[in-house]
């Protein structure tokens, strides 16, 4: 599929680095334009979140229960708006 090889093509080590910080500058580099700001936004998150599924976490559980097996407890917190009206 043209996408898959798309892909394979930006996520070439050699092309873009695989610091997620230098990457988005390289992206913003090479790849952005005004005219096409929407499809770069598109394209420009899956490539900067790609690099995750490099990192030797990425099969790694977040949690050892599975959450449906997880006790949980109401937390209450105070919110403020940027209005300065106070929530609770």
């Amino acid at each position: 599929m043209i996408r898959d090889k798309l892909a394979a093509f930006w996520n070439d080590r050699n092309r873009l680095d695989l610091d997620p910080s230098k990457r988005l500058q390289q992206l913003m580099d090479i790849m952005y334009h005004t005219d096409e700001e929407q499809i770069w936004l598109k394209n420009s998150a899956y490539l900067i979140l790609n690099v995750s599924s490099m990192s030797s976490d990425f099969n790694r559980k977040i949690f050892e229960e599975p959450l449906q097996e997880c006790a949980f407890t109401p937390f209450n917190f105070k919110f403020q708006s940027n209005s300065g009206i106070n929530r609770s």
